[in-house]
């Protein structure tokens, strides 16, 4: 017997003894679990993918027949399971709604990231935060060699046009984080001379793949990194707190929250909205790819976090991270 496919989902496990999320189609869903349950659950999801056997979970989730049909049981009468759209085209505002709202839910999950429950509990020190701003730098300062990038690519005047202004907008703004570093006591030239974690470094050749690939995959890419209002507020205090609560100077950071509170203003977050005004109709072509491009800059986020928590809580780790020269090797 086959086993049907799941939506895309994701579980969380949260802290502090509270419920795991079940997160589907940028909904959230509370999961009473009993101890020894969780595993289950996180396993489970590679074996409901449309592709593994009835044979293939029991054997892989040491379960019996029965117990896995009841778990299928629970994913369809929670709608978990995945229905083929045979549309060929997709109604306009529908591909808009579904992915901001998937975009959104996705965005949240970057703040379950292991790297901020860290700084939020004071875990892994003034470095990791300091960490967390330089490679924030890099990350800011490849804006203008991605969208720029992507206007030599783009496929219409409408798009070369729109990200022009973009990149007006966005061109200098790595310098608000040089002055947040100063701030912090890491002087700008030793900024401007460290190198990225090759997290750091694989987001930036993610964004540049994906402004050669297509405008818009790219201004999709852009609304979805860009500052959300209903996030802003929170991940403000968030860097107020942690300034404050790593020792450094109250005002330390004020030059990273104008940054954020000026994208903010700027709007850059209906980038796709602006680029798709006045078309009815999306190819289900164009709509895959959108939502897979968004889906690999997710995992984008996420390694460039994961390296930003492994590089800065190693002891004997320089920082600013330093490049090697040939003298170096002995």
């Amino acid at each position: 017997m086959q086993l049907p496919r799941l939506k895309h989902c994701t579980f969380i496990a949260q802290q502090g003894g509270r419920p795991t999320l079940a997160v589907v189609g940028g909904k959230y869903f509370e999961v009473e679990l009993e101890k020894g349950e969780v595993d289950l659950l996180f396993r489970s999801r590679r074996y409901f993918d449309g592709a593994h056997t009835l044979e293939d979970a029991v054997q892989g989730l040491n379960l019996c027949e029965e117990d896995v049909l009841s778990l299928m049981k629970e994913y369809t009468s929670s709608g978990f399971l995945w229905q083929k759209d045979q549309r060929e085209l997709i109604p306009m505002g529908e591909f808009l709604e579904k992915l901001g709202r998937v975009s959104e839910s996705w965005n949240a999950q970057l703040g379950y990231h292991k790297l901020f429950q860290w700084l939020e509990s004071g875990r892994g020190g003034a470095e990791l935060f300091l960490g967390l701003i330089l490679e924030t730098y890099h990350y800011v300062a490849s804006a203008p060699l991605h969208i720029s990038s992507a206007i030599r690519h783009a496929e219409t005047e409408d798009a070369r046009f729109l990200l022009s202004a973009y990149l007006a907008d966005e061109y200098d703004h790595a310098k608000l984080l040089l002055e947040t570093l100063g701030r912090m006591g890491t002087a700008s030239e030793k900024v401007r001379a460290s190198i990225p974690t090759s997290g750091t470094q694989a987001l930036i050749n993610l964004l540049l793949r994906i402004g050669e690939s297509s405008s818009l995959e790219y201004a999709a890419a852009m609304s979805f990194v860009e500052a959300k209002s209903e996030h802003a507020k929170r991940a403000l205090e968030s860097v107020r707190k942690m300034t404050i609560g790593f020792g450094f100077s109250p005002d330390a950071c004020a030059p990273l929250l104008s940054h954020m509170i000026a994208d903010l203003e700027l709007g850059h977050q209906g980038l796709l909205e602006e680029l798709l005004q006045g078309k009815e109709l999306i190819s289900r072509s164009d709509a895959d790819r959108v939502v897979n491009t968004l889906h690999e800059l997710k995992h984008g986020f996420e390694l460039f976090h994961d390296q930003i928590l492994s590089y800065y809580t190693g002891p004997s780790n320089c920082i600013p991270r330093k490049a090697l020269d040939f003298g170096s090797i002995g």
